[in-house]
């Protein structure tokens, strides 16, 4: 674990409403991940691993408790305070890409910082420096619709991280790849945290996946259950 912490959660409670209804979904959670810490959170369906994804990287509030990211008590920021902080500091990854068809690579990459004041000129060494650590020199100018599905989860992965976030969010960001460009995938954002000390909290499904990471979380039904240390991965003989 890193030196310092980057997320604290402190008897956190998510739940939401349905009618009259209460259905809770995070029960009493207290966490702590360390700074360029890299986490896998696994457990069934409804345990609760998207809810906790969504409330560090700010995209939900806590019904009761703190999350604490980076310093940054989140549920104190207004809405319009939250967007900025997220545009900040967060980088997303999801399962789907999320990449818009008429845009090409560099394009696609390069939408985080159209909210920001840096100059076209800026923009565009940021994008070739986040492709090339991606991997994907030379097709700037190629659509997702030219591009593998492992290719398009590298430009998604470039677009998470033109800004220089300090955290790495990735839901199932290997679900629709085969095992082959799945296992790239994941030495990608191996080396995201390894080199670029970048701290990463993933959803997964795949043991596989999960076993990349430092550490795992395991939730059911809201709680959390178990939290394995992972030993050091080693890289496959060629």
């Amino acid at each position: 674990m890193g030196a310092s912490p980057s997320i604290e959660l402190r008897g956190v409670e998510k739940e939401y409403r349905r009618d009259e209804f209460v259905v809770p979904v995070l029960q009493g959670l207290d966490l702590t991940v360390g700074e360029g810490e890299y986490l896998a959170l696994m457990g069934p369906s409804g345990s609760g691993k998207t809810t906790l994804l969504n409330l560090v990287a700010g995209l939900d509030v806590a019904t009761r408790g703190q999350v604490i990211v980076h310093g940054q008590d989140l549920g104190r920021l207004s809405e319009s305070e939250i967007t900025r902080w997220r545009a900040d500091n967060v980088g997303f990854i999801f399962q789907t890409y999320n990449l818009i068809p008429v845009l090409t690579a560099a394009e696609n990459v390069e939408l985080p910082l159209l909210l920001t004041g840096l100059s076209r000129k800026r923009r565009r060494e940021n994008v070739a420096t986040a492709l090339r650590v991606v991997g994907l020199e030379g097709r700037e100018h190629h659509y997702p619709r030219q591009l593998s599905g492992g290719q398009e989860q590298r430009v998604a992965i470039a677009r998470a991280i033109v800004t220089d976030p300090f955290l790495l969010v990735a839901d199932e960001p290997t679900g629709d790849l085969d095992r082959n460009t799945a296992d790239e995938i994941l030495e990608l954002l191996e080396q995201l945290n390894k080199e670029f000390e970048k701290t990463i909290v993933m959803v997964t499904h795949d043991p596989l996946a999960a076993r990349r990471a430092g550490r795992v979380l395991h939730l059911d039904k809201g709680r959390l259950v178990d939290d394995v240390i992972n030993e050091p991965h080693a890289p496959a003989a060629s």
